[in-house]
């Protein structure tokens, strides 16, 4: 009975909406991406992708993290109405800001630098602001997080993932690449009507009232911003660092190849994880000053997480030989398996205690520590990877990313103990303190 009691309370919170959008995003990512190869010639999606990977690199830096600011910042003043609507009117005016800026950059970067394809300048022209727009639907969806609107926020993400996929597609068919490029800015216009009209706390939010926002508190939402922009960059940056070194240090297409198939699985799951997080981020916001329900509760969710982890781990790790030869081919069997299986090891770590851990750092505005953690982090990434590789291959590089990940996640949850256990090393001055 309590754990009927358990499940009916989190269907009503809008727990399985999270993750269930997390999985049919998953589910229509994946088949978006091999429906629209087939649609375009090899040379039309040779130029939407190069054309998008370009304009991608802006991401790196999207909006400089004012999204995260405005989701910290919002939730932490969830029921002062003024104050919420003014973090997200202020933040979001930030990164639409700097997100035009880089569009315009991108428009005269493609004027003054030759490019290896033709109408480049047209092209890069049309796809030079789709940061900028899509910022402001994926606002529209923070909205919906800072106000716990958890089902909404699932109903959303899913319209949104299928809209993105159905406006490339019809562009791609009707008018090429210009098209697919075009189309997106239409799917992103129709989010953000239905977010305004559909969903009465985002309309709230961006048309009721609003304060000035102190200075203390700009400076604050600033830095933390900056800082969670630094911290996610350095994250994506060395995100495929191992495959890089692979190219770089065998040169062999069959093992890039051959790793590339061992850490599709291993990565693409980890968006479980990811939509427990979304869900439980807000929760631990609005009791970060308790700090006997943080440690009640996050020891709560790494439980659950070794669980549910520690079951997906095991089946794919015994069946690995299986799966990789129904999705990838039986081709990769005999290269892949080894360090699929490591990444595995690597994928519990990560899912289990990294990536949780890196969230609650932000939440706790431990941000700082955080990047120091990141640097470290990725330094000892890339010399580990040189060593490795060089002496085993890519079974070496999935040594080091799994063996990165357990340094990040020891360093990360020592933080996360210091902070409950009342450490004074963590003196910050509180946003209700600056009120």
């Amino acid at each position: 009975m309590k754990i009927k009691s358990r499940i009916s309370s989190l269907f009503k919170d809008g727990f399985f909406h999270i993750v269930g959008a997390g999985t049919i995003n998953k589910i229509i990512s994946l088949c978006s991406g091999i429906i629209i190869v087939r649609v375009m010639t090899q040379a039309e999606y040779g130029t939407y992708s190069h054309v998008m990977n370009t304009v991608n690199m802006l991401l790196i830096a999207n909006g400089l993290g004012t999204l995260t600011g405005v989701l910290q910042y919002g939730c932490e003043n969830r029921d002062d109405k003024l104050l919420r609507n003014g973090i997200v009117h202020y933040g979001m005016k930030l990164g639409i800001f700097f997100n035009l800026l880089c569009g315009i950059f991108v428009v005269v970067y493609a004027s003054i630098v030759k490019q290896p394809i033709e109408n480049s300048i047209i092209l890069f022209s049309i796809a030079a602001f789709i940061p900028a727009a899509t910022y402001i639907s994926d606002g529209c969806a923070d909205v919906l997080r800072i106000g716990e609107c958890n089902k909404e926020y699932g109903i959303y993400s899913i319209i949104n993932s299928f809209l993105t996929f159905v406006a490339i597609l019809s562009g791609a068919i009707l008018f090429s690449v210009k098209g697919a490029l075009t189309f997106r800015y239409i799917a992103i216009l129709i989010m953000i009507v239905l977010a305004l009209r559909c969903f009465p706390f985002v309309r709230e939010t961006a048309f009721g009232k609003h304060c000035v926002l102190p200075l203390d508190i700009k400076r604050g939402f600033a830095k933390f911003s900056l800082l969670s922009c630094a911290n996610n960059s350095i994250a994506r940056l060395f995100y495929n660092v191992d495959l890089y070194l692979i190219g770089v240090l065998i040169a062999d297409v069959n093992i890039i190849a051959a790793y590339k198939v061992a850490m599709t699985i291993p990565f693409a799951l980890t968006f479980i994880t990811n939509s427990i997080v979304i869900y439980i981020y807000p929760k631990f916001v609005a009791h970060r000053e308790d700090r006997d329900w943080l440690k009640k509760n996050y020891l709560l969710l790494l439980g659950f997480l070794v669980l549910i982890n520690g079951i997906i781990t095991l089946l794919f790790t015994m069946c690995s030989s299986w799966v990789i030869a129904l999705i990838f081919g039986s081709q990769y069997v005999d290269q892949s398996i080894v360090p699929f299986r490591i990444l595995m090891l690597g994928f519990f770590i990560s899912s289990t205690f990294r990536i949780p851990a890196g969230s609650i750092l932000d939440m706790l505005h431990l941000v700082t520590p955080n990047l120091v953690i990141s640097i470290i982090s990725g330094l000892s990434n890339i010399v580990l990877d040189y060593l490795l590789i060089i002496h085993w291959g890519a079974n070496g590089a999935a040594i080091a990313t799994s063996t990165i990940y357990l340094l990040y996640a020891i360093l990360s949850n020592i933080i996360i103990a210091l902070y409950i256990s009342g450490s004074n090393i963590f003196k910050k001055k509180r946003i209700s303190e600056v009120k």
